[in-house]
Protein backbone atom coordinates (compact mmCIF):
# COMPACT_ATOMS: atom_id res chain seq x y z
CA UNK A 1 0.00 0.00 0.00
CA UNK A 2 1.40 3.12 -1.14
CA UNK A 3 -1.11 5.56 0.52
CA UNK A 4 -2.04 3.98 3.87
CA UNK A 5 -4.19 6.35 5.59
CA UNK A 6 -5.13 5.16 9.22
CA UNK A 7 -8.55 5.78 10.11
CA UNK A 8 -10.53 5.60 13.35
CA UNK A 9 -13.96 3.63 13.71
CA UNK A 10 -15.94 2.88 16.74
CA UNK A 11 -16.91 -0.64 15.55
CA UNK A 12 -13.07 -1.69 14.09
CA UNK A 13 -10.99 0.36 15.91
CA UNK A 14 -7.97 2.17 14.38
CA UNK A 15 -7.79 0.61 10.84
CA UNK A 16 -5.00 0.75 8.25
CA UNK A 17 -6.45 1.44 4.30
CA UNK A 18 -5.35 2.29 0.99
CA UNK A 19 -6.16 5.72 0.23
CA UNK A 20 -6.88 4.02 -3.40
CA UNK A 21 -9.65 2.39 -1.69
CA UNK A 22 -11.61 5.36 -0.68
CA UNK A 23 -14.72 5.91 -2.43
CA UNK A 24 -16.05 9.69 -3.01
CA UNK A 25 -20.04 9.70 -3.09
CA UNK A 26 -20.38 13.62 -3.80
CA UNK A 27 -23.50 13.76 -2.97
CA UNK A 28 -23.22 11.46 0.45
CA UNK A 29 -26.02 9.22 1.62
CA UNK A 30 -29.47 9.92 2.13
CA UNK A 31 -29.34 11.29 5.63
CA UNK A 32 -25.67 11.51 6.36
CA UNK A 33 -25.53 14.26 3.10
CA UNK A 34 -22.04 15.82 4.48
CA UNK A 35 -20.29 12.54 5.10
CA UNK A 36 -18.32 11.87 1.42
CA UNK A 37 -16.00 9.32 1.90
CA UNK A 38 -16.39 5.74 2.69
CA UNK A 39 -14.58 2.57 2.16
CA UNK A 40 -15.38 -0.77 1.81
CA UNK A 41 -14.95 -3.70 4.31
CA UNK A 42 -15.08 -7.32 4.57
CA UNK A 43 -17.93 -8.27 6.98
CA UNK A 44 -15.87 -12.16 7.28
CA UNK A 45 -13.95 -13.86 4.31
CA UNK A 46 -17.18 -15.47 3.85
CA UNK A 47 -19.66 -13.58 4.37
CA UNK A 48 -22.05 -11.78 1.52
CA UNK A 49 -21.96 -8.68 4.14
CA UNK A 50 -19.95 -5.91 4.19
CA UNK A 51 -19.34 -2.95 5.59
CA UNK A 52 -19.48 0.87 4.10
CA UNK A 53 -17.55 2.68 7.02
CA UNK A 54 -17.36 6.58 6.82
CA UNK A 55 -13.33 7.63 6.52
CA UNK A 56 -14.35 10.86 8.67
CA UNK A 57 -17.02 9.92 10.88
CA UNK A 58 -15.44 7.09 13.10
CA UNK A 59 -19.36 5.89 14.42
CA UNK A 60 -20.84 5.91 10.67
CA UNK A 61 -21.14 2.52 8.98
CA UNK A 62 -23.71 0.76 7.10
CA UNK A 63 -24.32 -3.11 6.65
CA UNK A 64 -24.52 -3.62 2.42
CA UNK A 65 -25.27 -6.60 0.37
CA UNK A 66 -24.88 -7.47 -3.45
CA UNK A 67 -28.85 -7.50 -3.98
CA UNK A 68 -28.21 -10.20 -6.49
CA UNK A 69 -27.15 -12.55 -3.98
CA UNK A 70 -30.75 -12.22 -2.29
CA UNK A 71 -32.43 -10.99 -5.38
CA UNK A 72 -31.04 -12.56 -8.59
CA UNK A 73 -33.45 -10.63 -11.10
CA UNK A 74 -33.06 -7.29 -8.95
CA UNK A 75 -32.15 -4.65 -12.00
CA UNK A 76 -32.58 -0.55 -12.16
CA UNK A 77 -31.50 1.49 -15.31
CA UNK A 78 -29.08 4.02 -14.53
CA UNK A 79 -30.10 7.52 -15.79
CA UNK A 80 -27.11 9.40 -18.32
CA UNK A 81 -27.21 11.95 -15.47
CA UNK A 82 -26.40 9.64 -12.63
CA UNK A 83 -23.61 7.66 -14.46
CA UNK A 84 -22.12 11.30 -15.29
CA UNK A 85 -22.09 12.34 -12.01
CA UNK A 86 -20.12 9.19 -11.17
CA UNK A 87 -18.08 9.07 -14.33
CA UNK A 88 -19.74 5.92 -15.41
CA UNK A 89 -17.81 4.91 -19.03
CA UNK A 90 -18.61 0.65 -19.12
CA UNK A 91 -21.37 -0.91 -16.71
CA UNK A 92 -18.12 -3.70 -16.19
CA UNK A 93 -16.86 -0.87 -14.10
CA UNK A 94 -19.49 -0.72 -11.76
CA UNK A 95 -20.78 -2.68 -9.10
CA UNK A 96 -23.96 -2.26 -6.67
CA UNK A 97 -24.88 -2.58 -3.04
CA UNK A 98 -28.18 -1.67 -1.06
CA UNK A 99 -27.86 -0.85 2.85
CA UNK A 100 -29.05 -3.50 5.07
CA UNK A 101 -30.89 -2.97 8.31
CA UNK A 102 -30.25 -6.55 10.92
CA UNK A 103 -32.30 -6.20 13.83
CA UNK A 104 -31.73 -8.71 16.84
CA UNK A 105 -33.59 -11.49 14.70
CA UNK A 106 -31.52 -11.96 11.89
CA UNK A 107 -34.57 -14.12 9.94
CA UNK A 108 -36.25 -9.90 9.71
CA UNK A 109 -32.95 -8.56 8.41
CA UNK A 110 -34.20 -5.96 5.66
CA UNK A 111 -32.91 -4.14 2.60
CA UNK A 112 -33.27 -1.09 0.85
CA UNK A 113 -34.10 -2.01 -2.98
CA UNK A 114 -35.60 1.73 -3.91
CA UNK A 115 -31.59 3.23 -2.90
CA UNK A 116 -28.71 1.38 -4.06
CA UNK A 117 -25.68 2.42 -4.28
CA UNK A 118 -23.58 2.20 -7.24
CA UNK A 119 -20.06 2.36 -6.92
CA UNK A 120 -17.74 2.88 -10.03
CA UNK A 121 -14.68 0.71 -9.14
CA UNK A 122 -12.66 2.51 -11.52
CA UNK A 123 -13.24 5.92 -10.66
CA UNK A 124 -13.65 5.30 -6.81
CA UNK A 125 -17.19 6.95 -7.12
CA UNK A 126 -20.29 6.44 -6.04
CA UNK A 127 -23.88 7.57 -5.54
CA UNK A 128 -26.68 6.54 -3.77
CA UNK A 129 -29.74 6.37 -6.79
CA UNK A 130 -33.40 6.77 -5.67
CA UNK A 131 -35.51 4.43 -7.91
CA UNK A 132 -38.59 6.68 -6.88
CA UNK A 133 -41.01 5.13 -9.26
CA UNK A 134 -39.92 1.22 -8.90
CA UNK A 135 -42.17 -1.04 -6.90
CA UNK A 136 -38.75 -2.24 -5.09
CA UNK A 137 -39.20 -2.11 -1.16
CA UNK A 138 -36.89 -0.07 1.24
CA UNK A 139 -37.99 -2.75 3.53
CA UNK A 140 -37.35 -6.49 1.20
CA UNK A 141 -36.59 -9.01 3.85
CA UNK A 142 -33.95 -10.60 2.51
CA UNK A 143 -35.22 -14.27 3.86
CA UNK A 144 -38.30 -14.10 2.95
CA UNK A 145 -41.84 -13.46 4.98
CA UNK A 146 -40.25 -15.29 8.68
CA UNK A 147 -43.86 -15.28 9.71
Amino acid sequence: MENVIKIDTTRFGELQIDGKDIYTMPEGILGFSSQRRYVIIDHHSNSFFKWLQSVDKPDLAFVIANPATFMPDYSFELSQNDMDKIKVEKEEDCIVAVILVIPSNPDLITANLKGPIVFNVKEKLAKQIVLADSEYSVEYRIFGDAE
